[in-house]
């Protein structure tokens, strides 16, 4: 993820099973629909907190990234599946506008390098690496 921003962005990244993607859509929305107030808030939270639900991994919760920075989130699965539900979310203060926050909840389907955990050629690990290539700016 690189941040094209001017102001350091702050990220939530969660991996979820590809079956769960149209379930976290809906988080997503819910979540998009309280950043749009541009108030943090424990209401905000608590979306976040539903929308990392059940991910089969969170890979980054409340992450900062500076401007002009970039940060690679990568996850060992273990597993055989190759395709999965990303729930992608970075916000930014907005002060010129008169709002706390600005932003936006995402979620998409990404296909990765799932191994069988009982190979005996190789670590069992799937990769995700460089595929949260997100880019905020």
């Amino acid at each position: 993820m690189t941040n094209k921003t001017s102001k350091t962005a702050t990220c939530w990244l969660s991996v979820h099973k590809a079956s769960d993607e149209t379930e976290l859509k809906m988080r997503a929305t819910a979540v998009n629909a309280i950043i749009a107030t541009g108030i943090e808030s424990g209401l905000l939270d608590s979306a976040r907190e539903d929308a990392a639900e059940g991910a089969l991994k969170v890979v980054w919760n409340g992450k900062s990234i500076a401007e002009d920075g970039s940060s690679t989130g990568q996850w060992a699965s273990g597993r055989t599946d190759t395709s999965y539900a990303i729930y992608q979310e970075c916000t930014t203060p907005d002060p010129i506008l008169g709002l706390t926050i600005n932003g936006l909840a995402q979620v998409y389907t990404v296909t990765g390098t799932g191994k069988s955990p009982d190979s005996p050629d190789d670590s069992g690990n799937g990769s995700l690496a460089g595929l949260f290539g997100g880019l905020l700016g």
